[in-house]
Parts: structure tokens; sequence; C-alpha cells
């Protein structure tokens, strides 16, 4: 190897020059321009292990900063694969290796050595098509790994190969340019995460991003939507039915619209394909409870893959109630499930504005308001979000504390969107939202606890749903308007759940809220809608100037005063 110096980190043992081991943190013998050789028995933490190797991935990355640090290039000889390596493993290692040549670009050289014959089809097509490839900081070595994976999809005929081989091309779906974030990410928010030295300098890293993904403007709110969702989300469709014919609800009730099992095992398969670890599943409808076997069925699925994956999966359930019954419920508080409940007020209320399909039967008869001791008594987290119809917002105020009066105290205020209001009507609102401040601050100061969830977020003045759902037959949309069934529903479409996209990338480039807005009703409509809106997040700004936060005061309130 010339005068290159050898580091053969799998003994921790220092070559220098003249034979001696200095401090790997502080190699004197390091010269500027030399080369330093790193043999290792491997580059993902289960493979050290099963090697017997006395060091982990974090001495892999002290030793080649310290190596970079005194202008020392790095070759790594390491296996790709070893017997057991599994699908997941692989696509960790190939990671490393990008991560680790992002970190120090113009560094970092990787020479695979010692493969042997993996036990896993999926590996042992990897190794034997040869992945690894150095260009652009080894990160199309992921790219070139999905496309050997997927033609060995395409010739797959067995279903269980082919659901994990869809499942290991989701996740490899725009890997180089999340890899490119990664390192740009660590950089950004000054994070160590592991790698001893810490992460590359701000400036370095976004000169390096940009030279990977071109003009800053053309890449940066991707970047920004990736580096600041913690947590992946995906809304399923279970079914279109509902108990309900709620009078500001445009979503068409066919019967036949139910997910099938595989559709359902396929929705979540597509949430964990995430890289994150954090992943929120959400059952929506229709009325969701009313395909119980295909929900109970999908959050056990999704409890069986997170453990698998090392993922923290959560659940929302949005319902009306009317199915929510003592079986469910202690089905549910053992699962990791909040619910989204929904009431909008008193029986006046919730009959005339969310009346029954069926002529018999009242809709508050049936609603949470009758179920709440059970709900309240099974300790699952949950709110109650209200929808204000403008014909009736006069009595918005003591709907607002008829539903916290039931004991639901986190109650979040959705007004009517799709109609125009009047000046008059927004005119109450506005009015309404003061008396509901006004006792709210009353409520706080006698020490109740209630939450006015609204103010947990900073206020947009009309937001819609923008997550990635995926409807009964497996379209996939961005956001849920789609199910209003309007002529522009194809604009919704990102693809179906065959297209082998990975929820990352749906997320990175997520459906905007001006594009749900400018598509989901007519202009002059929306207009108005916004207007209404800016009256809450006025409100919102009020109160939380005044001192209070969504539960109550932050710091010592002020004397009350009109809002504006």
């Amino acid at each position: 190897m010339g005068d290159a110096q050898r580091f053969e980190v799998s003994e921790l043992v220092v070559h220098g020059p003249d034979g001696v081991r200095p401090d790997p943190q502080a190699p004197s013998w390091m010269t500027a321009g030399r080369r330093a050789t790193l043999a290792l028995r491997g580059l993902h933490d289960a493979a050290l292990t099963r090697a017997g190797a006395d060091y982990d991935l974090t001495t892999v990355r002290a030793a080649v900063h310290a190596l970079a640090a005194h202008g020392v290039d790095v070759t790594l000889i390491a296996p790709l694969a070893d017997v057991l390596t599994t699908p997941d493993e692989l696509i960790a290692t190939l990671g490393e290796v990008a991560a680790l040549a992002l970190r120090f670009p113009g560094r970092l050289e990787f020479v695979t050595h010692g493969d042997v014959r993996p036990k896993d089809a999926w590996v042992a097509a990897a190794v034997d098509a040869g992945v690894l490839d150095a260009e652009r900081h080894y990160t199309l070595s992921l790219e070139r790994l999905r496309a050997v994976w997927s033609a060995r999809l395409d010739g797959t005929t067995d279903e269980v190969a082919r659901r994990l081989g869809e499942f290991l091309v989701r996740r490899l779906d725009d890997a180089p340019r999340r890899a490119i974030f990664a390192s740009l990410r660590r950089a950004w928010l000054r994070l160590a995460d592991g790698w001893p030295g810490g992460a590359m300098g701000k400036e370095p890293a976004m000169a390096l991003a940009t030279s990977l993904l071109g003009d800053v403007e053309g890449w940066m709110k991707r970047f920004r939507q990736y580096t600041y969702d913690t947590t992946r989300r995906v809304v399923l469709i279970p079914t279109w039915q509902c108990e309900l014919r709620c009078s500001y609800c445009y979503i068409p009730k066919q019967d036949g619209r139910v997910m099938t099992v595989e559709v359902a095992e396929r929705g979540v398969d597509l949430a964990l394909s995430t890289d994150l670890t954090d992943v929120m599943i959400q059952f929506f409808g229709g009325e969701a409870l009313l395909a119980w076997p295909v929900l109970q069925h999908a959050i056990d699925y999704a409890q069986t893959r997170a453990r698998a994956l090392g993922k923290t999966p959560s659940y929302v359930v949005s319902s009306n109630g009317w199915s929510l019954d003592e079986e469910k419920l202690s089905w549910m508080k053992e699962r990791p499930i909040r619910l989204e409940l929904s009431l909008d007020g008193d029986e006046r209320t919730q009959n005339r504005f969310r009346p029954s399909r069926w002529k018999a039967a009242k809709s508050y008869d049936n609603s949470i308001a009758t179920h709440a001791s059970a709900i309240l008594a099974s300790g699952i987290e949950q709110y109650v979000i209200m929808v204000v119809h403008p014909t009736n917002v006069d009595a918005m105020p003591a709907n607002f504390f008829h539903i916290a009066d039931l004991g639901f105290k986190r109650i979040q205020i959705n007004n009517m969107l799709g109609r125009v209001w009047t000046e008059a009507e927004t005119a109450s609102f506005a009015r309404g939202l003061h008396q509901i401040g006004q006792g709210l601050i009353a409520r706080w100061a006698r020490g109740e606890s209630i939450e006015f969830i609204n103010m947990q977020h900073k206020p947009v003045a009309m937001r819609l749903n923008g997550e990635v759902t995926v409807d009964w037959d497996g379209t996939i949309y961005g956001g849920n308007s789609f199910l209003h069934e309007t002529e522009h529903k194809d604009k919704f479409v990102l693809a179906t759940l065959d297209d082998r996209t990975g929820v990352d990338r749906y997320w990175i480039d997520a459906t905007d809220n001006h594009f749900l807005l400018d598509w989901s009703y007519r202009p002059t409509v929306t207009k108005n809608n916004v207007d209404v809106g800016k009256i809450m997040a006025s409100f919102i700004g009020w109160m939380t100037k005044k001192g209070y936060r969504s539960d109550g005061p932050a710091a010592q309130a002020g004397p009350t005063e009109a809002s504006p």
C-alpha cells in the first residue's frame, strides 16, 4: 500500500511509520496528503456484533473524524454483507457509507471485501449485482440497490415475497435526496447525533447540498419540510359510509366503499416505510368504526410491524361516537390510540345539523353525549371537534360550554367551510369567540381544566388537511378534499399503492395548502371562508398576547378587555 498508513479498527491498533500506537483522537504521526486504511468487520452494529468486534459504528466515525481532521484521506475496507445480513441491515450499511462520504466529502473511499453468500435472497441479489457506486458521494448506491430490488420484485410471484419487496423498494425511494437532507439537517441544527466531532459546518454543508441538488430555491422548502416534521402521518379511509347526514358534510355516503384487509396492510406498510421513528396513522371516513374489523386488523398489524422495524406507532380514530360502545373502548384503551370525536353542541343543534340517516333515530341520543361516562372512564386520550354552522353561530358559546360540561375538556372549533358566511354571521362569530374567551378565562381562574385546541398551533386563516391519505381502494391522495367528489378530484391524486413510492417523498413534496384552497371550493367561497378564519386567528392572537395558552394562563395574565 505504498506509504499509506494502516489503521486496523477491528483490533483498535494504529500502525504509524514507526510502529507506535498513538492516540486515535490526536494521531501525531498523521500528515496532510497521506492516506489511512481502516480494515473493518462491517458497517452495521449488528454485523460488528456477529463478527465479535469490540467496537461499534461510533468508534468508526470517531476514527474517520480523527484522520480527516488531520488532513488524512481514508479508505474503508469492509464487507457489505455477511451470511446473516438482512435487507434492513444492507440498506443501513449503504446509508452509513453515504453518510460518512457526505460528512467528509472528498476524503473517503470504500472498498468492499470479504462478502460471503448471504442467506437472504434479497441481500444475495444485491451482492451479486454489485450495488456500490461512488458517484455523488456514494448516495447513488442506494438508488442502485432500489433498481436491483425493483427488478427482482417484477419477477416475483409469491405474495409474501412481493409484499416484502414492495416495502423495501418503498423504503429506498428518494433515498439519495434524503441522505443529503439528513447530512445537511445535522449541520443545520448542529446535531452531534452519534457523530463524534459533531456535524459539518453549516456553510460547507450548504455548499455540498447545492452541488448535489442544484439551486437552493429548488429544494430549500422541501428540506425544511424534511427537517422539522418529526412524525410521519398517514390517513386511511376504511369506509365512506356513516350513520349521520350532516348538513355541512359534502362526502357522499356510498355503500360498498369499504377497505379490504390487504389494502389496509399495504397502507400501514406505506406509513412504516418512513425513515422517522414516530409514525401516526389516522382512521377517517365516513365513520371509521363502521369498518371495525378492518380497523382492528390494521392497528394490530401495524403494532407487530412497527415493533419489528423499531418504530413507535400511534393512532387517531375519528368518530361521531354512534358505534363507540364499551367493548370497542376496552379494546382501544390497550393500544396507543387517541380519539378524535365530534359533537356540535346541545340536543337541538346536534339533531338539526347532524341528523341521523334513519328518521326514527336521534343523532344526539346516539352521540358522544350519551356515551360520555364510558368514554371518559376508559382513560383514552380524546378531544372533540365542534363544527359551527353559520346559521347557528349565535349558539356557539353555549354549545362550546355544553360540550365542556359533559366532561370533554379538550375542544376544537371548526367554522363550516364551503358556504359563504354573511356579514351578520361573521360578526356573530367574532362576538361568540370573545364570549368563549371570557368564559374560558373565568373557568381557568376557578381552577377548571379545559383546553381550547385551536390555540395549540400557529393560527392560519384556513388550513385544509393535506396529509397523505389512502382511500378504500388504494388510491393515494394529498389531503382529504377528494372525499367531496368534485370535478377536481383527480387533481388531488398522488399515486396508488401499486406505484411503490415511499411515504417520505410524499411528505417532503407535500401538497401545498394554497393548492388545496385553489381546487377545493369556488374562489368566492374560499375568500369568504379565509376572512372568517382570520377572525379566529385574530382571536387566538389576542388570547396569546394576554398571556394565555390553550389550557390556561402561561404566566400572570393581565386584566381582560374587549377583544378585537
